[in-house]
């Protein structure tokens, strides 16, 4: 009975043993080799599809049917049981090598607390100070704002609320640095063995109480204080004149640089007109789609190719925030050119200044809460800064009389600045002379210019391109109600480097 409780005593140490032996292996690791369909792709007969077919099979795959693959259509049937399409096949998978395991070590960035007005933003990146930072992350400035517009500077007075991801950008709070056990050895055997060499050459001898003609003296090196030390001259000498002259290249090769940095800045701010993609990406949600034509996000889109809403479909679902998606369903979607709109360079930061939005104390039961700002009276706000309705409560909350005052709640408020940013008026000019006349009313704008090829444009008083088209005739009329709300506009009609028309316009 002894020997059965032993026997099987070892036999369960030895199964536990192999268990936590086989637990320490990496478990294999494997992918699909079947992918999701996605109409207009084309080259289905190259994969297998594991998803995005109707009708498919429970655990089974599909390829297309060999006698279409030579065929290749890019827009195909999408029905997993038609056959004469589809052939179903084994959902197969393939071992990923395991990879490496690498340690990481974690050091705070140095990011700063944000200070509005200092203008070095993109030399830093923000831990504090922004408005609806989210928990844990950092920010930093967007450079797509430098680079959309070469020559353009960091402006001193910014906007400072980071989810504006036109200007700036989630980044983490710390870096990760690869840990690596053998370069720390490495290191630390050098440093060992450096300072035992040290610690063994820096042993005293007087030479003066040995005797100069034993080879004691000679070993020692006592004859050859004076040579040493002219050779530890010379090679001083030496290493400062290597240093002089690398000084002097680095110099000459800054020199050269910064010219030729200089040079290719000169010839950016010389550069002729600048474009940018008037078709955007497709989110969906977003809402604003009649507005609006598409280069990316929407599926199935053809290479190269843009889209806008089909006509038909703006009056009943031009302002609806979720539509169809798919670029090849033409109820929804046509075909449009992924035009380009010429961009006006910003003006210089020293032409703006900060000026108070006139924000005022809230009285509960007032109404009209999405006309205004609010510095005062509202619960929980914080000193010194304004609060504003969200965007979402501004249109389904317009006439409301009693609203929730607690600036806490994420539902109703958001923190907004207590002050804009404004254009400097400039000190006046004389407007230059023009032989052409521009009339306006609340929806046209109606141009008698010359009778000659001419580009009329329209800008914001910000200096912001709006609209730009090309004419030829001696009337052009434009319909400018679309612009509503934009303020006061500038309308200029230029023939070649010749003004030929400009007007202000103010559109209600």
């Amino acid at each position: 009975m002894k020997k059965f409780m032993y026997s099987s005593m070892a036999v369960a140490l030895l199964a536990a043993a192999a268990v936590a032996q086989e637990s320490t292996e990496p478990e294999a690791i494997f992918e699909d080799d079947c992918v999701a369909f996605v109409n207009g792709l084309g080259n289905y007969g190259e994969t297998c599809i594991k998803s995005g077919l109707l009708n498919m099979a429970e655990n089974t795959c599909y390829t297309m049917n060999s006698d279409r693959s030579a065929e290749n259509p890019m827009w195909i049937n999408n029905d997993a049981s038609q056959t004469w399409w589809w052939t179903p096949v084994e959902c197969t998978k393939h071992e990923v090598p395991p990879q490496p395991i690498i340690e990481y070590t974690y050091e705070p960035k140095g990011c700063i607390a944000f200070e509005n007005g200092t203008g070095d933003y993109d030399q830093h990146c923000y831990s504090e100070g922004l408005l609806n930072m989210a928990e844990g992350k950092c920010y930093v400035f967007n450079t797509d704002r430098l680079s959309d517009y070469p020559g353009a500077t960091v402006p001193t007075w910014i906007n400072n609320i980071a989810t504006e991801t036109w200007w700036w950008v989630e980044t983490e709070c710390d870096i990760a640095i690869p840990v690596s056990s053998s370069s720390v050895e490495s290191s630390s055997s050098e440093v060992s063995s450096s300072s035992e060499e040290s610690s063994s050459s820096a042993v005293d001898i007087d030479c003066s109480e040995l005797d100069p003609n034993s080879q004691e003296y000679t070993d020692a090196g006592c004859g050859e204080t004076s040579s040493s030390s002219s050779d530890v001259s010379s090679s001083s000498e030496e290493s400062s004149s290597s240093e002089e002259s690398s000084s002097s290249e680095e110099s000459s090769s800054s020199e050269e640089s910064s010219s030729s940095e200089e040079s290719s800045s000169s010839e950016i701010s010389s550069s002729s007109v600048e474009y940018q993609d008037a078709c955007i990406a497709y989110v969906h949600g977003a809402g604003g789609y009649a507005d609006n034509c598409y280069k990316s996000g929407l599926e199935g889109m053809k290479p190269g190719v843009c889209y806008k809403l089909n006509p038909e479909r703006v009056e009943q679902y031009g302002n609806s925030l979720y539509i169809n998606g798919s670029a090849f369903d033409t109820y929804w979607w046509e075909e449009t050119e992924c035009a380009q709109v010429e961009v006006i360079p910003p003006r210089p930061v020293d032409t703006y200044t900060l000026v108070d939005k006139g924000c005022i104390a809230y009285e509960h039961g007032a109404g009209k809460y999405t006309e205004n700002c609010y510095n005062a009276n509202l619960t929980n706000m914080v000193e010194g800064k304004c609060y504003e309705l969200i965007p979402a409560r501004m249109k389904d909350q317009k006439d409301a009389q009693y609203i929730n005052p607690t600036v806490t709640d994420p539902y109703w408020w958001q923190e907004t600045l207590c002050q804009d940013t404004v254009l400097i008026k400039p000190e006046a000019k004389p407007e230059p002379k023009a032989n052409g006349k521009i009339f306006a009313d609340n929806s046209k704008l109606n141009v008698v210019p010359a009778a000659d090829v001419k580009t009329l444009r329209v800008f914001d008083m910000n200096g912001k391109l709006l609209h730009s088209e090309t004419f030829t005739g001696m009337v052009k009329d434009v319909d400018y109600a679309k612009f509503a709300g934009k303020g006061v506009l500038l309308v200029r009609i230029t023939s070649g480097n010749k003004l030929v028309a400009m007007k202000r316009v103010s559109v209600r």
